[in-house]
């Protein structure tokens, strides 16, 4: 195997953990009626599954003291945001508008609601952290440039998010007002 094909496998292997591990912190904060028709084993099982892909992505690594190597693996799964930005704060009009707005732009993205905060992690880049606003002058109205899927344009305009004809941009209306241009991750 070849240095770019370990790294990809040890960067896909870092994601799952990511994601195994937010799915488990995801099925300890239901309600109780909810808790209670997921058994202790499914979790010990996604547990278990996360720190088995964590150990094979970039723990091995960090015992062996390869430390480098191990940042670009995180730096792989993360899109380059281990090397810059790890999460955006947005304030918005709405959250569950942006909710709606940014499950079509990441339908593979890890979604939590915690109190009046939404986190949405895409399996690639940056999370996003919105709140509401408390008046609709404090929204975010920063322009962004996003990547993503040759779908997520037309899963906006079934959303009725207004989208660009050519899908290249898309404006979160009534949530940031902002507009979020859509490259297609190739």
């Amino acid at each position: 195997m070849d240095a770019d094909d370990d790294l990809d496998t040890r960067a896909s292997l870092d994601c799952v953990a990511q994601q195994a591990a937010a799915l488990h912190r995801l099925l300890t904060s239901l309600p109780p009626d909810a808790a209670r028709r997921v058994t202790g084993g499914e979790k010990d099982t996604i547990s278990q599954l996360a720190s088995r892909m964590l150990w094979s992505s970039t723990a091995d690594l960090y015992q062996q003291g390869r430390y480098e190597y191990a940042k670009q693996v995180v730096a792989r799964a993360r899109g380059g945001a281990a090397e810059g930005i790890t999460e955006l704060r947005l304030v918005t009009n709405s959250l569950d508008t942006s909710e709606q707005f940014w499950r079509a732009i990441y339908p593979a993205a890890v979604v939590e609601r915690v109190g009046g905060e939404l986190r949405i992690a895409p399996p690639v880049g940056p999370a996003l952290l919105l709140v509401e606003a408390i008046v609709a002058h404090l929204i975010t109205t920063v322009d962004m440039v996003v990547q993503t899927d040759a779908d997520a344009a037309d899963r906006l305009r079934e959303a009725g998010f207004e989208v660009a004809e050519d899908g290249t941009q898309a404006v979160d209306v009534n949530a940031t007002d902002a507009t979020i241009h859509l490259e297609v991750r190739l």
